[in-house]
């Protein structure tokens, strides 16, 4: 399908359509999440909740720490707070 698609756009009578990022995600992007959040299991959700939580709170912190320090090492004219801040609004 997905040949076919890029076959067919090199056509000479194809319309040239342009989609933006946004209208993007809410056609297709957004409907798809709704329809995946209806279909999860909700005790497997909870079970997981806090490994996920844990995950993502843990790799966050560890992004900004590792570019704030890397930044500071890097370029010692910045503190380390606004490379940590620069760290965390980066990462």
């Amino acid at each position: 399908q997905i040949a076919l698609g890029a076959a067919a756009t090199q056509l000479p009578f194809f319309p040239d359509v342009t989609l933006s990022p946004e209208l993007f995600m809410v056609l297709f992007i957004a409907p798809l999440l709704y329809l995946e959040a209806h279909d999860i299991d909700k005790g497997e959700l909870l079970k997981s909740v806090k490994l996920s939580l844990s995950l993502a709170i843990g790799l966050a912190v560890a992004t900004m720490a590792a570019v704030g320090f890397a930044l500071h090492s890097v370029w010692a004219a910045i503190p380390l707070a606004a490379a940590l801040a620069l760290g965390a609004a980066l990462g």
